[in-house]
């Protein structure tokens, strides 16, 4: 994350295509393009928030490739929080780690 701006950018690939977003972290909204790995010049572009597409999406391939990609990301910046505070309680999860973290920060 650019601690300056504070804008998270993600790269991955999911089954032939690689997807590439950035979003601020205080905005739930990814901008995303995704293409053939084969063929980078070839990329559509996407806003996505909360797994719905701004625009209608026709490939289902590219639908998956971005979600998945987008399910990574979260998952990551997730962990990253949960480890720069770390849980109090033994068995939690990452999810119910930063919600318990959250309540005690008053959010």
């Amino acid at each position: 994350m650019n601690s300056l701006t504070g804008k998270v950018q993600r790269r991955g690939t999911f089954d032939g295509y690689e997807v590439a977003g950035w979003r601020y972290s205080d905005h739930p909204s990814w901008k995303v393009k995704v293409w053939l790995a084969e063929c980078p010049r070839d990329w559509f572009g996407y806003t996505v928030t909360a797994g719905m597409f701004e625009l209608k999406m026709f490939a289902h391939a590219q639908r998956e490739a971005v979600l998945h990609a987008i399910g990574a990301w979260e998952a990551e910046l997730v962990d990253a929080k949960v480890q720069k505070h770390p849980a109090t309680t033994r068995g939690a999860t990452p999810i119910s780690t930063l919600c318990a973290f959250e309540r005690r920060q008053g959010r």
